[in-house]
């Protein structure tokens, strides 16, 4: 595995909870995200790949829902800086194979299944730069890894219950990412837009594996970043 987005999550980790443990800052941010992806197409070699894309022509299909609680850490000029933390939700709609095994929950595979909701929640550590362009404009940059807690596999045109859903908890560091965008701020109310530049990612063995003869076997990590948007909404006190 490789160790470098390890130690750099967990130098954001200490460095958030060293800082947001202090009580003079007394700034308060709560900040709600709802997210939109492209869809992640990639079928490498699978035997079934082209009937699977035909089906499914949407450019967009990944939602997501994000909820951090910000303090304030200092304020220099134009620049403000905030630490915190958050709970982040995730749904993938692509009808596609996934490894049934990772799972290990005891149950008898019949036959191999696809999916249509891989449900994700995870917990992270942000850092973010809001800089002042003009008077309630802002250019905000943000800096998260990803913890994942939970996973949940769900095929909506299967109704026999006994094969679906799968579930896992768990508690595995996913990913880097970091968005930037504009906000405008009214009183305490902020409003912004968001595009995500950099996803660093573990791989995920649970849909690229030997069903889809994904040749990246000896790889751990990826750089993968599907176009992605956050609408947000803040309340700051």
């Amino acid at each position: 595995m490789n160790k470098k987005p390890v130690l750099f999550a967990l130098l954001f980790f200490v460095f958030s909870v060293k800082i947001f443990s202090q009580d003079s800052l007394s700034k308060w941010k709560v900040q709600l995200y709802f997210g939109i992806e492209e869809h992640d197409k990639r079928l490498f070699n699978y035997s079934e790949k082209w009937t699977l894309l035909s089906m499914q022509p949407e450019r967009w299909g990944t939602y997501s829902v994000k909820a951090e609680v910000e303090r304030k850490l200092l304020s220099k000029w134009i620049f403000t800086l905030y630490s915190g933390f958050g709970l982040q939700y995730e749904l993938a709609t692509f009808l596609r194979p996934f490894d049934h095994f990772y799972f290990s929950d005891g149950r008898t595979i019949y036959i191999l299944w696809h999916e249509d909701r891989y449900n994700k929640i995870g917990v992270l550590t942000n850092t973010r730069l809001t800089t002042k362009i003009i008077s309630n404009v802002y250019f905000d940059m943000e800096v998260y890894p990803v913890f994942n807690i939970f996973r949940l596999i769900d095929n909506s045109a299967i109704k026999d219950r006994k094969y679906f859903p799968y579930k896992k908890w768990e508690f595995e560091f996913v990913k880097i990412q970091a968005n930037a965008g504009l906000c405008l701020q009214y009183k305490r109310v902020a409003i912004g837009f968001y595009y995500r530049f950099y996803n660093y990612q573990k791989i995920d063995k649970i849909i690229f594996n030997k069903i889809l003869k994904d040749p990246r076997t000896d790889q751990t990590w990826e750089y993968f970043n599907p176009v992605h948007y956050d609408f947000s909404i803040a309340y700051s006190w």
